[in-house]
Formats: C-alpha cells, structure tokens, sequence
C-alpha cells in the first residue's frame, strides 16, 4: 500500500519528498520484518528501483550540466548493492513483477553505459543475461519463454538490438506453443507460424503471421500494458516502445507522442531518454533456430556464443 501512494505521489506531481521518503523508508525499515513476508519483499524491489531512477534522473541532469554527478552514482551502487544479495530469479520482469529483483542494477548500468563505462555496465547487466541463458539450457522448456524475455529485456538495455530481436521473436513463439498448449479443445496455430519443421527458409522469403496467429499474440498477457493514460494491452499493431534507462516503462504509439510532446498527462519516463522500438516476427523459424539480423542460425550455436560473450571479460 505504502509503494503504491509513493508511485502515486510521485507520477501525479503531488509531492515528491514524500514519495522518497516513503520509498526510503520501504528499502530501509526501521522494524525488523518477518523475512518470509514476500508482500513487504516486492515492496522493497519496487521501492529500490523507484529510489534507483531518482538518483538516475539526478545523475542524468548533473552529467548533461556538466556538474558533479557522483553522489547520485555512488547511491545507486549503493542500491544496487543491497538488493544483489537477494537475485536470485531468472524470470523476466515481465512475467513476475513490473521491475524484477534488480530494478536498481538496470538503472546503475544505464548510467555507466551513457558515461561510456561500457564494461561496468556489462558487468551489472552479467547476471541477468547469465541467469536467462541458464534457463533457456535446462530441461524444462516451461521456462523458455521468460528467459527469452529477460534476454531480450536485458541486451537491449545493453544496446544490443540485433540480439535482442532475435531473443523476443524466440520468446513469441515459446508464448504462442505454451498457449496452444495450454487451451484444451481450441484451436491451434498454423504450424508453419508457431516451429514449423521444414528447412529454413532463406532471408528474402518472409512468411507472415496468419490472422489467426496476430490474434493469439494480441491475446497474450505478457505483451504488458502500456503505461501512459490509454493503459491499452499492447501487441502486434499498438507500437511498443522500450525506455533503455527507467525500470521498466514501454509505450503504445499514441502514448510515446504524447511523451515525446511534453503532453503525458503523468510523470512517467522522460522524452530525453533513450528508447528501443520492439517489433513483433513475421518470419517463422524451423524448431531449433533463430534469427539474428537476416540470418537464420542454429540456437543451441547462438546462445552458447552469448554465454561465451557475457562470461568472459573484456
């Protein structure tokens, strides 16, 4: 309840000084609780990274001024830091909680990547990549369609694009087989536009989503909300716009002119930020296989050399 009149505080301009200090009190209470308490636990993480993109929003301005910028940094280590101890999930952002148990180490590695202290970024975002690869290489092919999401999620924050879309193509279409799966009696996608098993196709021959397919992925949750005023369920022809700094703010069309027209009825994100345009496949994919640019490679080949390429230094 306290997380939630702090986020209201604070997107509707009514008193920002309280707002952190309630986020303050949250991440560091003055009674101890009961650890198992998992209500006052996510609490805590969005409360964190609510703390984390205030001190980013500080840092931003004070790097672009040219003034000192290094209280605001040294405070988001500091959050960053306290809620290492507890990340311990691979399941994106998305799927579990609105920012995940390392909202404050996102917005950290934002502000390291626009300082150009690129390996430190990759440093803060290692784990997250780390633990979504983990996943995807297990036995259970239940989790895959989140750890493709934290991936993407993940490498685009990093700049990544190019593996980022590849990852979201792959997280659509663990969605789109989990739920035909998942609905007894209903009627299941065009083969060929969930895994079809054929050769794969060369890069000039795009095949299309059927209309049936554009509606099951239009009906899936996990596509998120937009989070300006429209709140509409964002999918195929919405638009979906990523901020690359906050936590976890992504926008319809409609929504993102409003932003980027000092016209957000809300405080919500900033226009100056930096944003990554999430497209959604039109290309099916033999099992096994993915799309990197416009090449179709092996999987198991693509992921091992994102592992080899987060694991190692430098």
């Amino acid at each position: 309840m306290l997380q939630k009149l702090g986020r209201d505080l604070w997107e509707l301009n009514l008193d920002l000084k309280r707002a952190i200090r309630i986020w303050e009190q949250i991440v560091h209470p003055t009674i101890v609780a009961n650890k198992h308490d998992t209500a006052l636990a996510t609490a805590r993480r969005l409360a964190s990274a609510e703390l984390g993109m205030v001190e980013f929003s500080q840092a931003l301005a004070a790097h672009r001024a040219g003034t000192g910028c290094a209280p605001f940094v040294a405070a988001m280590e500091r959050l960053a830091a306290e809620r290492g101890a507890t990340t311990t999930t691979y399941r994106s952002p998305a799927l579990d909680d609105p920012y995940g148990s390392d909202g404050a180490a996102l917005v950290l590695a934002a502000f390291y990547r626009i300082q150009g202290r690129l390996e430190e970024a990759r440093a803060r975002l290692r784990s997250r990549v780390i633990r979504a690869l983990d996943g995807l290489t297990d036995d259970d092919e239940e989790n895959d369609a989140e750890g493709f999401a934290q991936l993407s999620d993940t490498l685009y924050r990093f700049g990544d694009d190019v593996n980022a879309a590849a990852a979201w193509h792959l997280c659509c279409i663990a969605y789109a087989a989990r739920w035909a799966k998942d609905q007894p009696g209903s009627a299941p996608p065009p083969a060929a536009a969930v895994h079809d098993r054929t050769p794969a196709p060369a890069p000039a021959e795009e095949i299309e989503y059927s209309k049936a397919v554009w509606e099951l992925l239009v009906s899936f949750t996990f596509f998120g909300f937009c989070d300006g005023p429209c709140g509409i369920k964002q999918g195929p022809d919405s638009g979906n716009h990523k901020c690359r700094y906050c936590a976890d703010y992504a926008f319809c069309d409609a929504c993102f002119r409003l932003l980027q027209t000092r016209q957000m009825p809300y405080r919500l994100c900033d226009r100056s930020h930096d944003f990554y345009t999430r497209t959604f496949p039109l290309r099916s994919l033999p099992a096994g296989m993915v799309c990197v640019g416009e090449q179709v490679r092996p999987m198991a080949e693509w992921l091992a050399e994102l592992r080899t390429a987060w694991t190692v230094a430098g």
